[in-house]
C-alpha cells in the first residue's frame, strides 16, 4: 500500500494552499510544462510575503498542477497556470482556477485577468470557455519568440443592470 488517498475512480487529487516549502515541486512542474512562464525555484520563494499566493493539486505523491495569483486592491491577477502532461483535461485546471476565485473573490478582488500568448489556443479556449473576455493586447510583450499578449478579464462579482 502506497498510502496514497483513493477513490473508486483513482488517486484522489487534493487542492491545497501552496508554500516556499513548495519552491522546489512547483519549479519541476513548471519545467515539464514548455508553456507555463519560467519563474524558476526562485521565483516561488516570495509565497511566503504575500506577494503572491497559489494553489496545487496532488495525489499525495507529487504536484501535479498549480496556479500562481496575485491580489492587488481589488484586481486578481493569474500569474501562472501549469497542469503536468500527465494528468490534462481530467479537470485540474478547472478546479484550481474556481479555488483560486473563490478564495481572491472573499478577499474582496471583483476583477480577475491575466495574459496569454496569441498563438496559446488551448490555453485562450480554456479561459474564455470559464467567462474570461479579451479585454486588451499588449503587443510584443512576450519574447523567445517575440508574440503579442492578449489580455483577458472577467469580473467576480455581478455587474448591476442599468436601466
Amino acid at each position: 500500500m502506497t498510502g496514497r488517498p483513493t477513490t473508486s475512480e483513482g488517486p484522489q487529487i487534493i487542492i491545497h494552499p501552496l508554500k516556499n516549502s513548495d519552491a522546489r515541486s512547483i519549479a519541476v512542474l513548471e519545467r515539464s510544462c514548455p508553456e507555463a512562464a519560467k519563474w524558476g525555484m526562485g521565483g516561488y520563494a516570495q509565497l511566503d510575503t504575500g506577494e503572491i499566493e497559489a494553489w496545487g493539486a496532488d495525489d499525495g505523491i507529487e504536484l501535479l498542477a498549480f496556479i500562481v495569483v496575485r491580489i492587488a486592491a481589488d484586481e486578481m491577477e493569474i500569474l501562472n497556470l501549469a497542469v503536468s502532461h500527465r494528468v490534462r483535461r481530467q479537470g485540474l485546471a478547472t478546479k484550481l482556477l474556481a479555488a483560486a476565485l473563490a478564495e481572491c473573490k472573499t478577499r474582496g478582488a471583483s476583477r480577475a485577468f491575466l495574459e496569454v500568448r496569441e498563438s496559446n489556443a488551448g490555453a485562450r479556449a480554456f479561459y474564455q470557455s470559464r467567462g474570461f473576455e479579451e479585454s486588451g493586447r499588449r503587443k510584443f510583450y512576450y519574447s523567445h519568440p517575440y508574440e503579442d499578449a492578449l489580455m483577458l478579464s472577467m469580473p467576480l462579482t455581478p455587474t448591476p443592470r442599468i436601466m
